[in-house]
């Protein structure tokens, strides 16, 4: 099941967790080809380039992740939108081109500045 996280517009936003195999133990940085990402708007569009980029640098040398999305990862597309679904690509190798795996985290993009705020009476 993917995993969904509540982002607000326009922030910056930390993604943690640990980058494992297919068995649930933790891949070490220097046991990793590649650790790639790709983020996608609710109507399947890249987002500030985020195509199959390059994001090493976010695995430490015990395996824990340490991803940080810009404001500029966290847009509200559509004016007017209240919400939107975005779609973050995780994929990476190791030990071999065969060793692969992937995580879709689904991104729940609120902007404040649509959401009416309760007035009391």
């Amino acid at each position: 099941m993917p995993t969904l996280k509540d982002v607000k517009e326009d922030s910056t936003y930390l993604i943690t967790g640990n980058v494992v195999d297919e068995n649930g133990a933790t891949i070490a940085a220097a046991s990793l080809n590649s650790f790639r990402m790709w983020l996608f708007d609710h109507e399947g569009d890249i987002i500030n380039s985020r195509v199959n980029v390059d994001k090493s640098a976010s695995v430490s040398a015990t395996g824990a992740l340490s991803l940080v999305l810009t404001p500029a990862d966290n847009p509200i597309v559509t004016v007017g939108n209240k919400t939107e679904r975005h779609l973050l690509v995780l994929e990476w190798e190791w030990d071999s081109s065969s060793d692969k795996a992937h995580e879709n985290i689904y991104l729940i993009v609120n902007n404040d500045a649509e959401v009416p705020t309760a007035t009391s009476t």
